[in-house]
Parts: C-alpha cells; structure tokens; sequence
C-alpha cells in the first residue's frame, strides 16, 4: 500500500506546516499585527521580510530606487575583492561574498543618499505618511564625515560590547569558548538589525530626541552595581552608552518589540546567505524595517512633532 502522506496532528511536520502556513498569512495581510506570544511575533517579523521581497518586486519606483546603490554596493566589494584576492583566484567569489556581508553591515557613508531614497519610497509603497529627512540641506562632504563616525563608532561598539561578557563567560567553569562564539555572532547580528532600522527610522515624520539609554547599557550598569568586584561592567556601561548613542532609538525599538525584530533579524540573516539574491540585503532589510516601524511604531516619546502645536490660543 502506499505510504500515507498526510501529516499527523501534532508530529513536527504537522507543527512546520502550521508555522509556513501563519508566516503566509502575515505575508499576505498589510494590516495583520502579531499577537501577544513570542511565537507569533517572530513569526510575524519572519514574514515582512517575504513581504518586503514582493513589495520590491511590484513596485517599479521602489525596485528603480534600490537598484543604484545595490549595484554600487555590488561593484565596490566586487573590486575590493579583486584586490584582496589577486594571488588567489579560487578564492575571489568567497572574498566577493565576504567583502559584500561587511560593506552590507556597515552605515552606508557615501551612498547614504540613495539608501535613503529607498526608505522614503518604502513609505509611499506602503500608503504611510511621507517621510522626512532628519538633517535636510546637509551638505554631501558633512553627511559622509557623520557616517564615516558612525561606522568608527559601530565597529568599537561590537567590540567593546562583548568584551565584558567575554570575559565573564570565559572565567565561569562548565562554560566553553563555543559559547563565547555564538555570543559575539549573535551581538554582530544585532548591529546590523540596528543598522537596518537606521534609515527607516530618521525618515519618520518630526524629528528625533535625544533618546533614553539602551537596554544593554543599562544592563552592564545594572551588573556592575551587584558587586564591588564587578564595577568595570559600570565603566563599560558608560563607554558603550557613548558609542551607541547614535543608535538609541533603534535599540528601544527593539527592546519595545523583541520578538518581531527576532523574526525579521532571523529571515534578514537567511536572506544574506541565499546565493545570487543576496546581493539586495540592504535593500530587502531597508524595506523591511520600514513595514515594522510603520506598523509598530516607535516609543511615543521618542519622536517630536516637526512643527509643535501653537499654544497661543
């Protein structure tokens, strides 16, 4: 007799069919929002990603506007990858790949612009209010020394955040470096989900505060004061805090919503990894954050009406 190829309720293939189906539904329903499990909302930050790969393939402005800086993008680590694998040919798609992953995780300095169009044509894809420019009039010269900062300031950030957790980590018995691994893997990973969020954030209507403190920050600091002997956590609090600054309102988004911004991170990540159509990262990433800060939100406080009520009257 032939073999029954319908699912058992409750095997784990029955459970992986449930889970396809649900990202779908959230992929195919603009005004779906997660419910209050972790679950659903990863599932549900899963699925914008599938979204935001057929936004940009319905609509023509949107798809012309990241085509420039990802062909930019692409031919840049294409050369960079050239020159670092000039001795070695076999190795010149693995160094294209690589130079790619890391231009792709980095603010993106000279192509700002262009990644910003894609933010704001992300917005009118989606019938949400226009987008404005955090700092209109900003000349090309001032806007790359910012971003060129910013990448300084990301790139110690990474490193300096994992410091203490290294080391804590490494000094417990039973703990291997394995584990030390997956933790600064997993902190990488999260800049460049911050990194994603940048873009679709500043273009928000009215202008950013100064923000609050970050969720790590205060939890290095919260460390710090369990133990005299812990104290240098505080003092990583503090140099963490200033690296991270430009990135406060990011990190409160996250923390406000951890489950879906865990389900766009994941999808993101495996997005990157697929071969070919790995090279719009950015701008899957872009479009994507952009749906979960239109439909999520940030926190009330974190943005101020561009043009403050008069209260003359």
């Amino acid at each position: 007799m032939p073999a029954d190829r319908t699912a058992r309720p409750g095997s784990p293939r029955a459970r992986a069919g449930a889970l396809v189906r649900r990202i779908g539904e959230h992929a195919r329903s603009p005004g779906a929002a997660p419910d209050r499990t972790a679950q659903d909302g990863v599932l549900w930050g899963l699925a914008q990603v599938v979204r935001a790969v057929r936004l940009l393939a319905a609509d023509r402005a949107l798809l012309r506007a990241a085509l420039v800086p990802t062909a930019l993008t692409f031919l840049g680590s294409a050369a960079l990858a050239a020159i670092v694998a000039r001795d070695a040919k076999a190795r010149y798609f693995q160094a294209a790949f690589a130079s790619f992953v890391a231009v792709s995780s980095m603010p993106p300095t000279i192509l700002w612009r262009q990644w910003q169009r894609v933010g704001l044509e992300a917005r009118r894809a989606l019938c949400a209010s226009p987008g404005e420019e955090e700092h209109p009039g900003e000349s090309f010269l001032r806007r790359v020394v910012r971003e060129l900062w910013k990448a300084v300031l990301q790139a110690a950030a990474v490193s300096a955040g994992i410091a203490p957790v290294v080391v804590v980590v490494e000094i417990l018995p039973f703990i291997g470096h394995g584990v030390t691994v997956v933790l600064g893997v997993l902190w990488a990973w999260y800049w460049v989900v911050l990194d994603a969020l940048e873009i679709p954030t500043e273009v928000i209507p009215g202008k950013l505060g100064p923000g609050e403190d970050t969720w790590f920050e205060r939890a290095l600091a919260g460390l710090g004061r369990r133990s005299r002997w812990l104290f240098p956590a505080r003092l990583a609090a503090r140099f963490l805090g200033f690296l991270a600054r430009p990135w406060r309102h990011e990190a409160a988004f996250t923390e406000l919503h951890p489950w879906p911004s865990a389900g766009f991170a994941l999808a993101a990540g495996a997005f990157l990894a697929i071969p070919v159509v790995g090279v719009f990262f950015r701008a899957v990433a872009i479009t994507a954050a952009t749906i979960l800060v239109v439909r999520l939100d940030l926190p009330p406080s974190s943005v101020a009406p561009a043009y403050p009520p008069d209260r003359s009257t």
